[in-house]
């Protein structure tokens, strides 16, 4: 079995390089959340500590909250489960002006940069996903569908091209808790005239940016797609 832990740990702060190592298990995605940790024996012997040491760590996992521990078993990567975080969170800002236009400001300020950093950085097969993402959502509005799902997924691709595992989760989580937050908003705005060819208007210059690795171009496509879906909202919010 390939060992999931590759690096000794300093002598000092132990059980903390052992967190750290686990950690970065996580974030590159060799532990996922329901994974078994190996036994205490195994990772003392990978990391070069005590079982002392790595019984510490366990039982600071557990405090967190990270992992389970199941006697007779074994200990466990817990597998969280985002919505159970977003759905409270959105419940507080749903219906509000402000709320919903606080985290859209956020969206702006982080998803320019991510398109900044896709033009620079997408790769071949980044730029033929999002095109098929574009495509798909295009035949769908254009079938008179509102196409949430190929909105998202067409910002989806664009998080991912910016190949920072960070960037992609936070917005990720950021167009999720909109998603859940502002359905009567999306209503609203999707009955404004020629919203269908406004919004695949900007998608395509997005794309064009990104696909002809213009890194200032794509920050500005992607400025303008939403700041004009903020003015939208705040227009709307102003005349109920």
């Amino acid at each position: 079995m390939e060992s999931l832990f590759t690096q000794p740990v300093r002598k000092t702060t132990l059980y903390q390089s052992i967190l750290d190592e686990i950690r970065e298990a996580i974030r590159t995605g060799k532990l996922k959340g329901g994974d078994q940790l190996p036994s205490e024996r195994e990772m003392a012997k990978a990391f070069g500590t005590s079982r002392a040491a790595v019984r510490q760590a366990i039982v600071a996992m557990e405090v967190s909250g990270l992992v389970e521990v199941k006697p007779g078993s074994g200990t466990y990567l817990r597998d969280f489960n985002l919505n159970n975080y977003l759905e409270p969170l959105a419940y507080l800002i749903y219906g509000t002006e402000a709320g919903v236009l606080d985290i859209l400001e956020l969206r702006i300020a982080l998803e320019t940069e991510a398109a900044a950093l896709a033009a620079k950085r997408a790769t071949a097969e980044d730029i033929e996903v999002m095109a098929k993402a574009l495509k798909s959502e295009k035949e769908s509005m254009e079938a008179g569908q509102m196409a949430i799902e190929e909105d998202i997924e067409f910002h989806s691709t664009i998080s991912k091209a910016t190949h920072n595992n960070v960037f992609d989760k936070v917005m990720y989580t950021i167009r999720e808790l909109l998603n859940c937050s502002f359905t009567e908003q999306r209503n609203k705005t999707w009955g404004l005239p020629d919203r269908v060819e406004v919004i695949l208007k900007e998608h395509q210059e997005i794309f064009d940016a990104i696909k002809n690795h213009s890194p200032e171009q794509a920050r500005a496509a992607m400025r303008k797609h939403l700041e004009r879906l903020k003015g939208e909202l705040t227009r709307l919010n102003r005349t109920d």
